[in-house]
């Protein structure tokens, strides 16, 4: 369930991710507990991969539900080119 790829996340269902950042959530935070009551250090580096996991499936959620607003607003607003959602929903450029 770790470690993850952003390309098979893609080709899930909304559903399915909500499912899988839940359960990472539950197993970061009995992570946290094993941390506390001094569990071993294989849980304890395990802390760092789950909560990239959990940035990672935030992400592919993040990205599916700007892209399908652009679709919306591509198709609605076209006449009207509305910049606010324009600039909301303008692909960034990390270069």
């Amino acid at each position: 369930m770790l470690m993850n790829n952003a390309r098979d996340l893609r080709g899930k269902k909304k559903e399915e991710l909500l499912k899988q950042l839940d359960d990472l959530k539950v197993e970061l935070s009995q992570l946290r507990v094993a941390k506390v009551t001094g569990g071993a250090a294989s849980k304890l580096s395990k802390i760092r991969v789950v909560r990239k996991s959990i940035a990672r499936v935030l992400t592919v959620i993040n990205q599916t539900q700007k892209e399908n607003l652009r679709k919306f607003y591509k198709v609605s607003l076209a006449p009207l080119k509305c910049i606010h959602a324009y600039l909301m929903l303008k692909p960034q450029c990390f270069c």
